[in-house]
């Protein structure tokens, strides 16, 4: 069965690059769009493994809008940006609103190859999980099967794929000290050294996240020098 890619790309000629740098994968099938808009009707129509979007040439600021909504409408859903622009700072908004992954234009078609198709596979791997595992704490319910964080019964809470991994990982180890280490090699994929802060941020979006939800509790704390903790009780239901 093919899975379904989504290109976010207004500049033809480098809409038929990347599909070119995608033709190699197979059981990929591509949908190509133009405009924002577009792409949010295509999310009402197909369920996703991945989302290819280019800021500069996919609608700029609705770039980002569209990001935001695809992380809320399909939760599990790897989302890749891509831009000229390069900057420290679209990348920090563009992990906040939802993004698992960022290239910087021009970029290697090979390496957009298989950083597409590594995203592919995580999110094909976590619907295949044989885990029907629920974590309930302060009025959220963490569903590892289907990868996704509910508040109440108010609907999913837009998390990343590094993010969903990150908590996770504390949750299953809840009252227990993680450290920055362990959490850069299981969500990051690499080691960690001192200035390295990804960690540090993606638990700085997920407070933020949490406390939108629940502001009255304190979930992930800091260990100084030692890593994170979370630290309220989880109850586990199978």
């Amino acid at each position: 069965m093919s899975s379904f890619v989504l290109m976010l790309e207004s500049d033809f000629r480098e809409a038929s690059r990347i599909r070119k740098a995608l033709g190699f994968l197979e059981g990929l099938e591509l949908i190509h769009c133009t405009a924002p808009a577009e792409a949010q009707t295509l999310l009402k129509q197909f369920r996703f493994r991945l989302a290819l979007v280019d800021l500069a040439h996919g609608g700029g600021g609705n770039g980002l809008d569209f990001v935001r909504h695809a992380r809320e409408s399909q939760p599990q859903l790897g989302i890749m940006l891509m831009s000229a622009t390069n900057t420290v700072a679209e990348r920090i908004i563009g992990y906040q609103v939802g993004a698992d992954d960022y290239l910087p234009k021009p970029f290697d078609a090979k390496e957009l190859g298989v950083r597409a198709h590594r995203l592919v596979q995580r999110v094909q791997a976590s619907l295949e999980k044989p885990e029907g595992v629920l974590y309930q704490f302060c009025g959220f319910t963490l569903d590892k099967r289907r990868r996704t964080l509910y508040w109440l019964d108010q609907g999913p809470v837009p998390l990343t794929g590094r993010e969903f991994e990150l908590l996770l990982c504390l949750v299953e180890s809840s009252n227990r000290v993680v450290a920055r280490e362990t959490l850069a090699s299981l969500v990051c994929g690499r080691p960690w050294h001192a200035l390295n802060r990804s960690v540090d941020m993606m638990v700085s979006n997920l407070r933020r996240k949490l406390r939108a939800r629940n502001p009255g509790e304190i979930l992930i704390r800091s260990i100084r020098g030692a890593g994170y903790c979370f630290g309220v009780r989880v109850e586990t239901l199978l």
